[in-house]
């Protein structure tokens, strides 16, 4: 295929496709009624296999299972618009859960097993949860935010051994399937079909309200072979959390395809290099720290990973540094791309699909514009200037859920999401994400990006991880400063630090504030730092901190 040409930019400076003229039309009505049928003209084709059980689903036994299981709910009093919560690792199950959900014409809401009560209980009572189904381990948890929260009529657990004042999720495997009804009637640009809950990096995690049809603008944009590239004899790994959104739409995406999927419970490094090598894995979508550990990592050269050949990289900004190293490192064999895109966006914004640019989250995707506004006018920016990335379109959702104050300062007047994402477009539409508009530290008045400092930091040749953050000084407003996680027995010095950067950025951009040794950065399951827990590490470690000059 041709190369893309250049994204059209308008005289509005509103950038989109490049090939915005020959785009799909996007399918109408339920999302699960074209899932459905796309289940059923793949027939044999195994749809998802168990990377560590080697358990798999056909395309029809998938098919089944969902009919079976969207029957099962029905017998047991689930209604239209019900919320179903999912507290479980990724499943092989997981697909039918959304897709029973879905056509019983209910809302899944995904929630991180990872989550302890009280990081749960909010969530659960602003979804207002009919039911939950809970994963192996899961199953007290369940039955203690049920017992809180209240209205909940069943809890359906996926593992093998029954829990007392659960049911057990074989019951719904077991239903005759009598009771799906194959057309509930759903309105599709305002039936809610998926409740996930945004990160919360910097304060609590709010409900986005996905539709049927932001939805089905993912379905087209994946069904594009523009988008992935794949075909029939690859083999994509689904390791990342189904409860996350990308992890999720991935899946998604590997049901209405033809190339094959294998999948497991969570990342653990053994496992997941074990997989690649024995399914020869050919393509993943991944997120920063897991593209760190492949470039870093011994134990990555035990394995045998030359059949992976594509990646893509989303959840948090990759550092070119990082993505050339991993490329470097397999000998050039293994293309990282990096994708753009949010919660509240469902499928990706940008994506380098067919020509690779390094450090750039790629072109604008089908059926999405992208512009960028001044941080203080709010007037419209060209190539190479940066300002906030704004961005609309059908895979953008309308809002957050039971929050209409987060939902209204989300969006300006004319429908923008309004990302909080600093970037900038070069002449060709490539964009190219800077940094958070709330990350950004104020020093003297002057603007320093922390990811730029994160970028210097993994630079030094002992440096495995780092962040930067800023700490509140009533002379400078706030002083950058780094968490640094070090090699295994390095005996690197905070003033070696402090130089490597002193030699490589601008005064106002030195670490005043000092560097924190840590064993690891708190992260997200997409990759994003935790900055407020960050924060609060500082604070507690305030005695200890040693200062750079002002």
């Amino acid at each position: 295929m041709a190369p893309l040409k250049g994204c059209v930019v308008g005289h509005d400076g509103v950038v989109t496709c490049p090939f915005q003229d020959s785009l799909p039309e996007i399918p109408k009505g339920s999302i699960a009624m074209h899932i459905m049928r796309r289940l059923e003209e793949n027939g044999s084709k195994i749809a998802l296999t168990d990377g560590v059980t080697g358990e798999h689903l056909t395309s029809a036994a998938l098919r089944q299972r969902s009919l079976k299981v969207a029957s099962g709910l029905r017998r047991r009093g689930f209604l239209q618009g019900q919320v179903l919560c999912v507290i479980a690792l990724n499943d092989l199950n997981y697909p039918a859960l959304f897709l029973a959900t879905a056509l019983n014409g209910g809302v899944m809401a995904p929630l991180s097993p990872g989550y302890n009560d009280a990081d749960l209980e909010p969530l659960l009572r602003n979804s207002g949860a009919s039911w939950i189904v809970a994963g192996e381990g899961q199953e007290e948890k369940a039955k203690r935010l049920s017992e809180r929260v209240g209205g909940i009529k069943a809890i359906f657990t996926l593992g093998k051994e029954g829990v007392q004042g659960c049911s057990s999720f074989q019951e719904l495997l077991e239903d005759p399937g009598d009771l799906y009804l194959p057309h509930t009637q759903v309105n599709a640009e305002k039936d809610l079909v998926m409740l996930p809950y945004s990160s919360g990096t910097t304060g609590v995690a709010k409900g986005v309200m996905v539709t049927h049809a932001n939805l089905a603008a993912a379905y087209m944009l994946f069904r594009d072979k523009r988008t992935l590239g794949l075909g029939t004899d690859d083999v994509i790994l689904l390791f990342l959390p189904f409860c996350h959104s990308l992890g999720f739409i991935i899946m998604f995406a590997s049901l209405i395809n033809d190339y094959s999927a294998v999948m497991i419970p969570k990342f653990s490094p053994k496992t997941f290099l074990q997989v690649i090598q024995d399914y020869k894995v050919t393509f993943m979508a991944s997120v920063p720290t897991v593209v760190l550990f492949l470039a870093q990592a011994p134990i990555v050269d035990e394995y045998d990973i030359a059949s992976l050949k594509g990646m893509f990289c989303g959840g948090a900004p990759l550092s070119g540094d990082v993505q050339e190293a991993l490329q470097k490192r397999t000998g050039g064999n293994l293309t990282v791309r990096q994708a753009y895109g949010m919660t509240e966006s469902v499928a990706p914004v940008t994506f380098c699909c067919q020509e690779n640019r390094v450090g750039s989250v790629g072109q604008v995707t089908p059926h999405m514009q992208v512009k960028v506004a001044d941080l203080k006018t709010r007037s419209l920016l060209g190539p190479m200037q940066e300002g906030e990335i704004c961005v609309r379109g059908p895979a953008i959702v309308p809002g957050y859920y039971r929050n209409e104050t987060a939902t209204s300062g989300a969006f300006d007047k004319d429908d923008w999401l309004l990302t909080g994402d600093v970037g900038y477009y070069d002449q060709d539409g490539f964009l190219y994400i800077v940094d958070r508009i709330k990350e950004l530290i104020k020093f003297k008045g002057l603007q320093v990006a922390p990811a730029e400092l994160e970028g210097v930091l993994l630079k030094h040749p002992d440096v495995v991880d780092a962040a930067v953050v800023g700490r509140g000084d009533e002379r400078a407003g706030e002083l950058p400063t780094g968490f640094v996680v070090l090699k295994a027995g390095s005996l690197e010095t905070t003033q070696g630090i402090l130089k490597h950067v002193e030699d490589r950025v601008s005064d106002f951009k030195q670490l005043r504030g000092g560097v924190v040794f840590v064993d690891s950065i708190p992260k997200t399951v997409s990759g994003k730092i935790l900055r407020k827990d960050l924060k609060k590490l500082l604070l507690e470690k305030e005695n200890g901190r040693v200062n750079a000059p002002l």
